[in-house]
């Protein structure tokens, strides 16, 4: 279960760029909220879902790629030169 806020607005630091903001807060499974975060999308349009499922998509596409690239490396598991590897 997930609680969503969400708005269309201007923000400053992007320098007048139009977004779509959403607010997302996660249910535990213990019970509880996890801490809200904040999802940004260019494109006003799109539906508080439809930027939450967006960036849970992204997110998979990138671990994966993370992950490839450091098996190209030859670099393996949570290991310091792993982390450094991706920094």
């Amino acid at each position: 279960m997930a609680r969503l806020r969400h708005l269309v607005c201007r923000p400053r630091f992007l320098r007048g760029v139009i977004v779509q903001a959403v607010w997302c807060e996660l249910q535990k499974r213990g019970g509880g909220w996890a801490k809200q975060r904040l999802l940004l999308s260019t494109d006003p349009t799109l539906s508080a879902v439809e930027v939450v499922e967006a960036y849970a998509n992204r997110w998979c596409v990138e671990m994966c790629q993370s992950w490839r690239v450091l098996s190209l490396m030859g670099v393996h598991g949570n290991t310091s030169a792993a982390v450094a590897a991706l920094a």
